[in-house]
């Protein structure tokens, strides 16, 4: 078994002979260190004990599983769920295409627990309502300012028309507000 240390002590060889008159003391803790080391003795190690302010509160084992996780989501992907479940924004930008089921696929594997999230708090059925909200969350774009404050923006694209939104988003003591500052509309042809 090895221990790895951060401090690890260098010794010099060097003899009895060697020694100068203030090399005794060092030699004395050299052999100490030496001896523990042979005698495969691991120093005491005391326990630190973290603390995590967060831990406090933990979901309720009453509530339901999406009600439980939302409360234990980080705040900027709460505030994108609000703004997702407020604006519904559209994820279609000039003529429409179909999505291939490859493209299905990939989003929902490299974004595994935020799709079993959606699909339970949506009660999504298919894996292109789960791609189609995951689109949806990922064209938000938020911006901490303060304390609990962010700034956002993002593209209501509803094919032919599109739909520019930036705003001010507020979550203190978990009631979310936003204003819109500015909003655009641009015809797209079609």
């Amino acid at each position: 078994m090895f221990i790895l240390s951060a401090c690890v002590p260098f010794f010099d060889k060097k003899t009895d002979q060697d020694l100068g008159p203030n090399d005794s003391a060092s030699n004395a803790t050299s052999s100490k260190v030496a001896e523990s080391q042979d005698n495969n003795q691991i120093p005491e190690q005391k326990e630190i004990k973290k603390f995590y302010p967060d831990a406090l509160s933990q979901p309720s084992a009453t509530k339901p599983a999406a009600e439980a996780a939302s409360d234990a989501l980080p705040q900027n992907l709460e505030i994108k769920l609000y703004l997702v479940d407020k604006y519904n924004p559209g994820t279609c930008y000039g003529m429409p295409s179909p999505v291939t089921e490859e493209s299905i696929n990939g989003m929902i594997a490299r974004n595994k627990s935020l799709s079993a999230l959606v699909k339970e708090k949506y009660k999504l059925k298919s894996d292109l309502e789960i791609y189609m909200k995951l689109k949806q969350i990922f064209g938000i774009q938020i911006e901490p300012v303060s304390g609990g404050k962010y700034e956002y923006d993002f593209i209501d694209g509803q094919c032919c028309s599109l739909n520019s939104y930036i705003g001010q988003i507020e979550n203190i003591g978990g009631k979310i507000s936003d204003t819109v500052t500015n909003q655009e509309t641009k015809n797209n042809p079609c």
